[in-house]
């Protein structure tokens, strides 16, 4: 499935040429990482056709939130990364995400944000906004981290090349190493899927994000712009847990 999506013409023509130009970008010299849509006729289709395939393996429902975000459930996101270039942050608009890689690496950590901040004042610490959380998630010790996970906080880790597919459900820090390739680039499928968990994640991500000064007045729109966000518990990620060489 992937390697067809991989191997198509137009899919192939597209990636090759974002993957020339966008390191030549000024966001992207300011900002380490750049992104672009991919638009109809330029491998959007295709797009929609593979993540539609890969959703049909599962039970769970993809939430519409086209009430409010009108074009956010049928685009997909080319993305582009500097070389050697770290990042944290939640997942982009705090929704779950599919990423895959077209060229280079990137060792990836992902964190249930709601159980994090439940436990971590056991490590004497407190997250107020995501400034504080980011600076705690980035001193981490291998140490902290083997405790947050003997403690049940949801943590893993997926050294990630071409072809595999990475799922980071909603809500959830990720923090991100590129390799040492001059080009690192791919592309991401970001959605809602329903689950116990939904509400409770994304919630969590929002009060976040609204302690830190940041708009929130979509993602309340997005709270409640399907009534669907409580159905079967699916937030597993399925990577390698093994994260104990954190930095």
């Amino acid at each position: 499935m992937v390697r067809e999506f991989m191997a198509d013409k137009t899919v192939t023509a597209v990636t090759a040429a974002y993957g020339a130009r966008y390191s030549k970008q000024e966001v992207t010299k300011k900002d380490g990482r750049h992104t672009q849509p991919f638009a109809p006729g330029q491998g959007k289709e295709q797009c929609e056709s593979l993540f539609a395939s890969i959703m049909s393996l599962h039970k769970e429902k993809i939430i519409d939130i086209s009430k409010v975000a009108n074009s956010f459930n049928g685009t997909t996101w080319m993305f582009g990364y500097m070389k050697a270039s770290d990042s944290t942050g939640l997942t982009p608009n705090c929704a779950g995400c599919f990423k895959m890689l077209v060229f280079g690496t990137v060792t990836a950590y992902a964190i249930d944000t709601t159980s994090l901040l439940k436990h971590l004042p056991t490590l004497k610490a407190a997250a107020r906004n995501t400034a504080e959380l980011y600076d705690i998630v980035n001193a981490f010790t291998a140490e902290q981290v083997q405790q947050l996970k003997e403690l049940g906080v949801p943590v893993y880790k997926c050294h990630m090349d071409k072809e595999i597919v990475l799922w980071i459900p909603a809500g959830w820090v990720l923090i991100e190493k590129t390799g040492d390739s001059a080009l690192t680039y791919g592309f991401r499928k970001s959605m809602f899927i329903a689950t116990s968990a939904l509400r409770s994640k994304y919630e969590a991500a929002k009060l976040l994000l609204k302690a830190s000064g940041n708009s929130t007045e979509k993602m309340d729109e997005d709270d409640d712009a399907d009534g669907d966000w409580d159905e079967d518990d699916g937030d597993d990620v399925d990577v390698d847990d093994d994260y104990d060489d954190c930095e």
